[in-house]
């Protein structure tokens, strides 16, 4: 909500600056001060009023002023912009209504000065205040208002040339920046009917920048709003042409403009009242849009709904752009083979890019427990981090992700109905400390998938850890032909595999816990267990030097449990396929023919 207010109140500003600076650009005389008054602009989705314009330091007189407002006046407004020389300028007030689907905006900006306009370009600008309400007949009215507005380096003749011009190939325009920073504060958002508040303590935002697109933007607006009204009741289910146009139109918008940086400090919020009343807070926020590198991230988060309370120090998204998949869509409504989104709509997922979390509590009650009088048990969990990296996408589908986890910890409900949670307490596991870790990545090089870890660990009880190669992977695994990716990874094969087992008292914990179940001790069940390892293990997998080292490692650490490590290596350089691994269910003996196996117990 906060992008958007920011994106919508500087449309506004860019309108209002520009509209009324092309009333300063005119032909050369002695500086001067000049006023005028009742300044009116219909831009059909907008209308701009301006009651007094007080203009200092000027070449231009009040009959050069007034001329340059007629709608027929010569020259273009980027030419006449960039004309523009003044000292200072100042509107007391400029009223900004709009009307879109029956709901009605009125914004008024207040005490607006502008200062050291140098060729159209405005050195510094201030808004006292800012005030609007909003009137829509679905929800209601709804208030807002805004603190003290500053702003740097205005570029006029910019912002009219993606306002008013067109190109035939933005692409070959460069992105400029509309203005160098603008920063506002106390940004207050009142609920319709009082159903809550919003309110930003500051906002801070640098090198936006845009490029005229395929029209005028002011048209762009235009056509948008007379669509949205024309086709208020629903669309087709398929696009007709015009539907096609308008889509293309935005996602034209989206692709000639770059938002920069964004900074936001203090959003809050309130909802409801009494016990529904919940409550949120974000300390801080950043959202940057620079060439292929977005990042999104929030610090400092808390939400309150009466029992549940969630908090959260870091949210992070970084790496992600959605230049290309609006490329994508541009091109095929331009070609208007709408069927091709049914065959190619991969190619409509963004670059992902990585999200990552850190210190995540949660407290909420627990209702897995029986219901009972009184306060409810509390069930209570924390996290320190968690990541989730995507890269290296082929046609869409990531080829390198990278899960983890580190440290999820909660306290489990004595009160439990589930019953693997009765079994983890009835072994004296009371909390749980859990950690995972699942990295994978292909090498379009050598057709090689590198599965580097799948980890996973519970505090002070186990931990393993599986790494592995498979061969043979084509980038066909990777096609949005499903049949096609499912021929190529049934073509693929196993190169490698080692898996590595540590207890760290996890293992005691089970046995001591069957034994209870079955009424003997746990030193009689772990014989009853490694006997049964030593002579079952030899007759199913045969008596080969890798089966034997295999079986004596896994006899060793079932005995006695402590590190078990496992290296499963194909002897053909080509790997285990398919084929090989069918077999196996038949013949489990014939797979140590094909493989070499190093195992220990420690």
């Amino acid at each position: 909500m906060p992008s958007f207010a920011l994106s919508g109140m500087l449309r506004r500003v860019f309108l209002v600056t520009t509209l009324a600076a092309m009333a300063l650009a005119g032909g050369a005389a002695q500086a001067q001060n000049v006023s005028l008054t009742n300044l009116r602009y219909d831009l059909g989705f907008m209308r701009i009023s301006i009651p007094r314009l007080d203009v200092s330091g000027t070449s231009l007189s009040e009959a050069d002023l007034r001329a340059t407002l007629d709608a027929n006046a010569s020259g273009e407004p980027v030419q006449r912009l960039m004309r523009l020389q003044a000292t200072s300028a100042s509107m007391p007030e400029v009223i900004v209504e709009q009307t879109i689907d029956g709901s009605t905006q009125t914004v008024t900006y207040r005490d607006v000065t502008m200062n050291d306009i140098v060729a159209g370009v405005i050195g510094k600008m201030r808004m006292a205040s800012i005030r609007g309400t909003m009137n829509d007949k679905a929800v209601g009215k709804m208030d807002f208002s805004i603190g003290e507005t500053l702003a740097e380096g205005i570029d006029l003749p910019h912002s009219a040339r993606v306002l008013t011009t067109a190109v035939p190939d933005p692409l070959q325009t460069p992105l400029t920046p509309l203005y160098r920073s603008i920063s506002y504060r106390d940004y207050v958002v009142e609920l319709p009917g009082g159903a809550g508040q919003f309110r930003l303590a500051r906002v801070s935002a640098r090198d936006t920048k845009a490029r005229p697109g395929k029209e005028p933007l002011i048209s762009s607006f235009r056509n948008l709003m007379a669509f949205t009204e024309k086709n208020k009741g629903g669309g087709n289910a398929t696009p007709d042409k015009a539907e096609i146009a308008m889509i293309a139109r935005v996602a034209g918008f989206l692709e000639n403009f770059e938002y920069g940086v964004m900074d936001m400090e203090g959003f809050t919020g309130n909802f409801g009242q009494g016990a529904s009343k919940a409550t949120f807070a974000i300390g801080k926020m950043r959202f940057s849009d620079q060439s292929q590198q977005g990042g999104f991230a929030m610090g400092d988060i808390k939400v309150d709904a009466g029992q549940t309370k969630v908090g959260l120090a870091e949210f992070e998204m970084r790496d992600f752009s959605f230049r290309d998949s609006i490329r994508v869509l541009i091109s095929t409504l331009e070609s208007g083979n709408i069927e091709a989104f049914e065959t190619d709509y991969m190619k409509l997922i963004p670059k992902l890019g990585t999200i990552r979390i850190a210190g995540l509590s949660v407290e909420t009650p627990d209702t897995s427990g029986p219901k009972r009088q009184g306060p409810p048990d509390m069930f209570r969990a924390s996290l320190k981090s968690m990541e989730l990296g995507v890269n290296a996408q082929l046609n869409g589908i990531p080829t390198a992700i990278r899960f983890g986890a580190q440290e999820f910890a909660t306290v489990l409900p004595s009160t439990s109905r589930e019953q693997s949670v009765r079994d983890l307490i009835a072994m004296g596991i009371k909390d749980i400390n859990l950690s995972w870790l699942a990295d994978l990545a292909w090498q379009k090089d050598s057709d090689q998938l590198d599965i580097k870890a799948l980890n996973y660990s519970l505090k002070d009880l186990l931990a393993t850890s599986i790494s592995g190669q498979l061969a043979n992977v084509s980038k066909e695994a990777f096609s949005l032909d499903t049949a096609l990716a499912q021929v190529a990874w049934l073509s693929a094969t196993a190169r490698r595999l080692t898996v590595n087992v540590q207890n760290f008292g996890g293992f005691e914990k089970i046995i001591a816990n069957e034994a209870r179940k079955a009424k003997k001790t746990p030193e009689a069940l772990r014989r009853e267990w490694g006997s049964l390892a030593a002579i079952a293990l030899p007759a199913i997998l045969g008596d080969s030097d890798g089966a034997k080292a295999l079986t004596a490692a896994i006899s060793r650490f079932v005995a006695k449990p402590g590190v078990l490590d496992i290296d499963i290596k194909a002897k053909s350089a080509s790997g285990i396929g398919l084929a090989d691994a069918v077999a196996v269910t038949a013949d489990p003996q014939a797979l140590f023919d094909k493989i070499e196996v190093q195992a220990k117990a420690q």
